[in-house]
């Protein structure tokens, strides 16, 4: 079956069976045994030995899918925490009074969605409950602060250094990296994957446009000028017990200690090497770790010591976050588990000798998986899922090109994942802003769906660009002057 078009089989399935389903669990599920049953023979004894083998392997892989396992369980302790503490509202108090136009709120918000960058449910809730009183007061529609918090959650998260989302490509492409002999370091090799991922970069630049400019255009006006006669807003309590430092010590806490493990294990106290150098020589996986567990003892600690909480609610609140990142867990372990069946199953090869046949242009290698990727993430609603799906096909599908182009082809999967994952109605991160800024969910689709396009289609066209071979910094500052000059005309059209 080696070098046959059927060993795409697996992934074509999980694929398909995502837009049909719209489950991704399943869908992988189906990938991985028709996969299984392909590399045993069709028996189905051996392939429930080898698919049992292969999923407690890339479980229990000590050097990253393992602490990645952790890290999650961490951090969703840590934001089970933070939200039973309700700091959010402490600092929605805070903000209210230093916050005096709509120009102000909208930036505010796109600033404090930047920082939330840990994880993107974390973000579109707290940043929601922190800012609606603030944009409710500035006669900001709900259906633009929905807006700003999608697209300053998943935009941010794939972009960030630290967060869930980057632990769990990081844990995809590690995987990949190793099957396929390629020697790069996962952390280093986000980096320089950022500046390909033309989406999230072009969508958090017009989130600030249309702050600044103040307009509006299709049905996000119309909900504008609705909110711009309303006689009243309701307000909401915004009193609480916690203060603001019962939400930025957590939260700082973990992005500092994660970022001095990281520097830790990569050499920079015990080597002379520069910084950048620990960086990309550390350990994420482990930092990851580190920096949750000491974060999690400083959260318990403070809450404890302020009486923030009871003692009790504290191990209580830290048990649900746990909780709600089981879901998440499973999705992993099914990504790695495709990955390796796909990875059995030598697709890398065959697909690597069409490139090279040139069966297949490599220019049109980005474009392609970024369209896939926006595809089966508005089917399914799920950007992780989609990652766990492509990623591994990009690599394969790319390898054969230089280094820069894996890059090229791994940021078009990522940005094509969030345009889909943000014009989705069943998507989760969708569904969250939604709930987030206490919006319509359908309002908040059908006002998100033209402002996603917009950047969407811009990178569409700079993924073109990079595949015939223009310098990526070139194309993203194009494609973002293009894009600027596209809204000024459409703006002062309307």
């Amino acid at each position: 079956m080696e070098n046959s078009i059927l060993v795409l089989l697996p992934p074509v399935i999980a694929i398909v069976m995502a837009i049909i389903t719209k489950q991704v669990i399943f869908s992988l599920g189906s990938g991985i045994i028709i996969g299984g049953l392909m590399l045993n023979g069709f028996n189905p004894l051996s392939t429930l030995e080898y698919l049992s083998t292969t999923l407690m392997e890339s479980v229990a892989d000590p050097k990253w899918n393992t602490p990645i396992i952790v890290f999650c369980l961490l951090l969703g302790g840590i934001i089970g925490m933070v939200s039973r503490s309700k700091a959010t509202i402490s600092f929605s108090h805070w903000a209210a009074k230093r916050v005096k136009t709509r120009r102000g709120a909208m930036l505010t918000t796109w600033i404090l969605g930047m920082l939330m960058f840990i994880d993107d449910y974390f973000n579109s809730l707290s940043v929601g409950a922190v800012m609606r009183p603030i944009t409710d007061k500035m006669n900001v529609s709900r259906e633009k602060l929905a807006y700003i918090l999608d697209s300053t959650a998943a935009p941010v998260c794939i972009i960030a250094p630290v967060s869930t989302w980057i632990a769990f490509v990081m844990s995809i492409m590690a995987e990949e990296f190793t099957r396929y002999g390629i020697d790069k370091n996962p952390f280093s090799a986000f980096i320089s994957i950022i500046p390909f991922n033309f989406y999230a970069i072009l969508a958090l630049v017009m989130v600030v446009f249309i702050a600044i400019v103040g307009k509006d255009f299709g049905p996000m006006k119309r909900a504008e000028e609705m909110q711009s006669r309303a006689t009243s807003v309701k307000q909401e309590e915004i009193s609480s017990n916690s203060t603001v430092w019962d939400l930025v010590i957590p939260i700082g806490s973990l992005v500092f200690m994660t970022l001095l493990a990281m520097i830790w294990t990569g050499g920079y106290f015990t080597a002379d090497i520069s910084l950048w150098v620990a960086f990309t020589e550390s350990d994420p996986a482990f930092s990851l770790i580190y920096g949750g567990l000491i974060a999690v003892v400083i959260t318990f600690a403070m809450y404890a010591i302020k009486r923030t909480l009871p003692f009790g609610e504290i191990f209580e609140s830290f048990v649900d976050g746990m909780k709600t990142m089981m879901g998440v867990i499973v999705v992993l372990a099914l990504a790695w588990t495709i990955g390796a069946v796909i990875g059995d199953l030598n697709v890398r090869t065959y697909i690597a000798d069409i490139v090279a046949d040139g069966s297949i242009p490599m220019f049109l290698i980005p474009v392609t998986m970024f369209l896939i990727s926006a595809l089966v993430a508005f089917s399914t609603g799920s950007s992780w899922g989609t990652f766990s799906i492509m990623v591994p096909i990009a690599i394969a599908t790319a390898v054969a090109g230089p280094t820069s182009f894996i890059y090229a082809a791994l940021g078009a999967v990522l940005g094509g994942a969030v345009l889909g994952d943000h014009c989705s109605p069943i998507s989760d991160s969708t569904i969250l802003s939604s709930a987030g800024a206490d919006c319509s969910h359908i309002d908040h689709v059908n006002t998100q769906l033209p402002y996603a396009l917009v950047p969407g289609g811009f990178a569409l066209i700079g993924s073109i660009m990079v595949g015939v071979g223009i310098n990526h910094y070139i194309v993203l500052t194009l494609c973002i002057a293009a894009m600027l000059g596209f809204l000024h005309v459409i703006l002062n059209k309307n």
